[in-house]
């Protein structure tokens, strides 16, 4: 059977699938971004990040916008491309880089080129100019396909989207940590996350400095925090782990602290909106800190120069704290803190070149760069039982293969089930139909605008079986 070419089957035959690696972190911006589709009359997919390479084959959406591209899912986007989806790119991690390491905009552009993704990669988007004037550089991708669209998940800190931010406390310190590497909760150990890291293109040498300053700098940070809650007992401190961070060291250390809460649920911008005071140290927080119209903290007197050049711009952007008694003062009163701070030069000089326009129209940017895209294509795509099989990869390990026919057996909803039993952390990384519903009907009602839709979980299209992905189709769509 022949298919029309995509210029001419109407919008509400044209499919995005947007791929989510944290819901904690990224749904809210997804579904900005599937509200901003819907109304557009376009369908989407919301595809839980480690079940793609099973069901995108079996799916076969016009677009794909994948969370990142790096040496390890390059199979995944080659696949992509094979089926004849159009592959986007827009990085969860696109804000908070170094200056000079694997990660600074020069060396990621030069390795995105090194790494044959010029060939895979039909359009990239950006949250703000200078990573964008890197990649034009550096990339191999030609000045058209690159777009500055801001970030979606910031829509959240500009009205109408920031009225959604509801939480039912108020005026409490915040703390958000920020020490993953070193206390991972979605891998095993120390050693696997430097390998991590070097598999990314940090030296070797680097990395070991770095989880040795991190390693040496936990405890006194933990015994700071303790210091902070002893001094000052009337006031209330919500510690918030950061999301690929094992919650379990701070709970154990905090335990029987009366005035001490421990609580990583949920996004993070409603619980920053209601703090009176937010502390860090080296966290990407600092950003959101700022968006809300607050002032972030960081404890500059644990910092090491490898640490603070690792991730800069949290120090750049936050008031910096030399010493205990001066972070004591500050978190008796928040205010004493304001005079060191000026938040329209950290918003142009630190901010918005990296993070691009906080208004509100980022999803809005983003969703019309992809149904643009769709409309570039001239043939709709291809499903592919094989690709499946394989997880999306080639050439597949067999343990991957054997996923692949339980997930085809099975469908990937009942083996995600089974795969929870065992690695209960990654149940963090699942998704719902209510989760998402909750979501577009709040940014619905705050911005007074309708949405008719049918939200429902994909199925597998031999077998019927339910797949994790979450379809969002305008009503009266196929």
């Amino acid at each position: 059977m022949s298919h029309p070419p995509l210029s001419a089957r109407r919008n509400d035959a044209v499919r995005v699938a947007l791929i989510l690696d944290n819901p904690k972190r990224d749904l809210d911006g997804l579904a900005l971004v599937v509200c901003q589709l819907l109304r557009s009359g376009v369908g989407a997919m919301v595809v839980p990040m480690y079940q793609q390479g099973y069901e995108l084959p079996l799916l076969a959406p016009d677009v794909v916008l994948v969370n990142y591209a790096r040496l390890n899912n390059k199979d995944l986007l080659a696949t992509y491309r094979a089926m004849g989806s159009r592959v986007a790119v827009m990085d969860t991690e696109g804000g908070v880089l170094s200056e000079h390491g694997a990660d600074s905009p020069a060396n990621w552009a030069r390795h995105f080129r090194a790494s044959g993704f010029a060939e895979l990669v039909d359009s990239y988007f950006f949250w703000g100019e200078k990573v964008r004037e890197a990649f034009l550089a550096d990339s191999g991708l030609p000045a058209d396909v690159l777009r500055v669209t801001g970030c979606p998940r910031y829509d959240v800190c500009a009205p109408p989207w920031s009225n959604a931010l509801v939480y039912p406390k108020d005026g409490y310190v915040l703390i958000n940590t920020n020490f993953s590497s070193i206390n991972p909760i979605y891998t095993r150990s120390d050693e696997r996350e430097k390998r991590i890291f070097k598999d990314l293109g940090w030296e070797a040498g680097y990395v070991e400095r770095l989880f040795s300053d991190l390693t040496a700098v936990f405890p006194r940070y933990l015994e700071t925090l303790a210091r902070l809650a002893h001094d000052n007992p009337a006031t209330r401190f919500l510690i918030r782990p950061h999301p690929f961070e094992n919650p379990m060291s701070y709970r154990e250390r905090f335990d029987g602290v009366p005035n001490v809460e421990i609580n990583g649920e949920g996004n993070i911008l409603p619980v920053i909106a209601h703090a009176s005071l937010v502390l860090h140290l080296n966290c990407g927080s600092a950003v959101e800190t700022n968006l809300l119209g607050k002032i972030p903290v960081s404890l500059e007197f644990l910092n090491t120069d490898t640490m603070r050049r690792h991730a800069p711009l949290p120090s750049q952007i936050s008031c910096p704290a030399e010493g205990y008694d001066e972070l004591c003062a500050w978190v008796r009163d928040p205010g004493g803190c304001a005079a060191r701070h000026d938040p329209a030069l950290v918003m142009k000089g630190h901010i918005a070149p990296w993070f691009g326009p906080i208004d509100g129209r980022a999803s809005e940017r983003l969703a019309d760069g992809l149904v643009e895209l769709a409309r570039r294509s001239m043939r709709a795509p291809r499903r592919s039982l094989a690709s499946s099989l394989r997880g999306g990869r080639s050439p597949v390990a067999p343990g991957r293969l054997a996923q692949g026919v339980l997930a085809n057996l099975l469908g990937t909803q009942a083996m995600s089930g089974l795969r929870y039993v065992f690695t209960p952390a990654r149940r963090g990384k699942s998704v719902t139909l209510a989760d998402i519903v909750a979501r577009m009907d709040r940014f619905a009602a705050v911005a007074s605008i309708a949405l008719d839709y049918t939200c429902r979980h994909a199925r597998h299209p031999i077998t019927g079986l339910p797949l994790t992905s979450i379809e969002l189709v305008p009503k009266g769509a196929p």
